[in-house]
């Protein structure tokens, strides 16, 4: 299929020849990515080499070049975005260097000024979240992409490729298998094939048997090589809104930027750049995601498709105010201490209580984003009898968390006997961003309700 070659949490090692701002700077040097951090590579500079980057360069130094390009193995070439080189190691015959940078275009030399009309990004989730990737061969294949102009100058468009194997007529029924076998029915499907081809007037046909099918997003806006920082943070808001409809980890996996190119005859086509940056996740929360199943997740496209375009549209439109609600979600994703992972809820669900200019923030909130199943539920964690209750004790917990203060301490140690306490919290934060952005209220309590059924059914060890 061509796509998608460096996927961004998987090791990648390459030796090359890296051009240090010209084609009489060149050193050796290797290449390592290593998932979940700042792109690396290795150089070893003799001690000409090292004079010809300036005499003043020393152990601990560092400078920092607009880009590198590089000569990779097999004839493959990259260039490193605004890599900062560091000078260690040195000995008589020259020093060490190591360099870092945050982003690595394949497949061309770039220079400053290039731009792109925008990348094609495949994410952990998205595939399963249009299709069962358990059952790839039995989707039908689109041709036709869902485009939705999240602003003026970005379109989102949300398409899929497959690759197709063909069979001619002769050798049609060896390249299939029927189940159960019947002679009587191939023959039957063979004397319709000849009827149609009667009926049309075709002598000759073929069949394409599907031999691979990829779902993924394409970004089109402009994207500066200067800038990728910007188209970066894009494509990790639309990770961010994956993560709200599925409670799972999502990420960015793979990216190509592309861009029109002509072949040496003059014809025109989109040429595609691998490019690469840190995974923004780590491998063992993101091992998380691959529980994720189409068949039993309460939103999936096939159930929100016709509001997609409109939850698409205001996810980006109101992304300064999505933001912080956002963060602190994937921050008690990736982990620590349970009493900080509340007060983190806690302050979420003031701020919306906030927004809506209530008087008592936790009761409202409680009251108008948790469904019925989750509001009996919240009762029995904080063992009263009434959602404004339920507020109290939310502050009463808070207060001991964050003020010491002694005589609230009870609230808190029984809130924290219920390991799952804190996700009840979180499924309120959701349920209020999916609101905000206009996921059918059915779908919203359907999603709640799943989630607190799983919650409950957890076998959970908590630990003091």
């Amino acid at each position: 299929m061509g796509m998608f070659k460096y996927n961004l949490y998987e090791p990648l090692e390459l030796s090359g020849s890296f051009e240090l701002g010209g084609a009489d700077k060149i050193v050796g040097g290797k290449l390592t990515v290593d998932p979940g951090r700042l792109l690396s590579f290795d150089l070893q500079l003799f001690n000409g080499q090292r004079a010809m980057l300036g005499t003043s360069i020393g152990v601990d130094k560092y400078i920092q070049l607009p880009s590198i390009h590089v000569t990779l193995e097999e004839n493959t070439y990259c260039t490193v975005q605004n890599p900062v080189l560091i000078f260690s190691g040195a000995s008589s015959g020259g020093m060490s260097a190591k360099g870092l940078s945050k982003h690595i275009v394949f497949n061309q030399y770039f220079n400053s000024s290039a731009a792109f009309d925008g990348v094609a990004v495949l994410y952990n989730l998205w595939p399963e979240f249009c299709h069962p990737q358990g059952f790839k061969q039995s989707a039908k294949y689109n041709a036709d992409s869902i485009d939705v102009d999240t602003t003026e100058s970005q379109k989102l468009v949300f398409t899929d490729r497959a690759n197709f194997s063909i069979i001619p007529e002769e050798s049609f029924f060896d390249a299939i298998h029927i189940t159960p076998k019947s002679d009587a029915l191939v023959s039957d499907i063979k004397l319709a094939f000849e009827k149609a081809k009667h009926e049309t007037g075709i002598e000759r046909f073929a069949v394409g048997l599907k031999s691979e099918h990829l779902w993924f997003v394409r970004f089109e806006q402009k994207i500066e090589i200067q800038n990728l920082e910007d188209a970066e943070r894009s494509i990790l808001h639309f990770a961010h809104l994956l993560f709200v409809l599925t409670y799972y980890p999502s990420t960015p996996v793979a990216c190509d930027l592309f861009a029109p190119e002509k072949t040496s005859k003059g014809n025109e086509y989109e040429a595609e750049y691998p490019w690469m940056f840190a995974g923004p996740l780590d491998k063992k929360i993101l091992k998380k995601a691959e529980q994720f199943k189409h068949f039993w997740a309460p939103i999936t496209f096939p159930k929100i498709k016709y509001s997609w375009n409109a939850v698409v549209r205001n996810w980006f439109s109101l992304k300064e105010e999505i933001l912080p609600f956002v963060g602190i979600l994937r921050t008690n994703m990736e982990g620590g201490a349970s009493q900080f992972k509340f007060t983190r809820c806690a302050d979420a669900l003031e701020l919306i209580g906030r927004k809506h200019k209530a008087k008592k923030h936790y009761e409202w909130v409680v009251d108008n984003y948790a469904f019925l199943p989750l509001k009996e539920y919240l009762l029995k964690i904080f063992e009263t009898d009434s959602v404004e209750k339920v507020g109290v004790q939310i502050t009463d917990a808070r207060a001991s968390i964050v003020h010491g203060v002694e005589q609230k301490r009870e609230t808190w140690d029984k809130v924290a006997r219920v390991a799952h306490s804190v996700e009840c919290l979180e499924l309120i934060i959701l349920s209020f961003l999916q609101k905000l952005i206009g996921v059918p209220d059915q779908l919203r309590e359907d999603f709640q309700i799943h989630w607190l059924n799983k919650l409950k059914g957890m076998n959970w060890i908590k630990f003091q």
